[in-house]
């Protein structure tokens, strides 16, 4: 009996041992696909383009690195923030790109009215367990109402500009490990907030 009950807890270990190093290759296979599926979208800008990665633990900036495009592969660092910077103009999301936010934010915008500031922030969540992909998002933004003449102001026009941070992969509406500080400058426009914190 006891021999039965040993041999039948090895296998229980066994197959628990199994379970677990199958889910960690699953989800390592996941990440890396994550990550592919991120360097295919870079591989879309011009050639011979650059990306500035920025290496980032706490806000505070590590290191400040140039890859060209075609030779770069996304890293991932379970203690640091990377930030791909891909472009430095903030740009209108192609009309394919535009359909998936459009879906996934079930936004019902009229028009092409999505900007995406052109860079992506890789990190892993406090929460995750190891082996589980990194959280890859942007910051997006739109105007959900159109512009408005406003009477206080001569020839003014206003209008409401909603910001958020589009999750490539992952659960919506999850918390990341570092805020993203965004500051508002324009040389003809005035905004209020001039700069906000996004942590989710």
């Amino acid at each position: 009996m006891l021999l039965l009950e040993k041999k039948f807890l090895n296998f229980y270990t066994m197959k628990t041992i199994f379970s677990i190093c199958f889910a960690l290759i699953s989800l390592n296979t996941f990440g890396q696909r994550t990550l592919k599926q991120l360097k295919d979208r870079l591989q879309r800008q011009p050639q011979n383009s650059s990306v500035e990665v920025i290496s980032q633990v706490n806000d505070q900036i590590m290191t400040i690195d140039t890859f060209q495009i075609d030779t770069f592969s996304p890293q991932v660092d379970f203690n640091q923030l990377k930030i791909i910077k891909y472009n430095d103009i903030i740009q209108e999301v192609s009309p394919e790109e535009e359909v998936i936010y459009k879906d996934k934010l079930s936004w019902n915008l009229t028009g092409n009215r999505i900007n995406i500031i052109p860079e992506f922030h890789l990190e892993i969540p406090e929460d995750s367990e190891v082996g589980e992909p990194p959280l890859i998002f942007s910051p997006i933004f739109t105007n959900l109402k159109p512009l408005i003449y406003d009477h206080e102001q001569e020839n003014g026009y206003k209008s409401i500009l909603t910001f958020m941070l589009f999750a490539e992969n992952g659960e919506d509406g999850q918390k990341v490990k570092s805020p993203v500080h965004l500051e508002i400058n324009s040389s003809r426009l005035d905004s209020f907030p001039k700069r906000f914190t996004m942590h989710h």
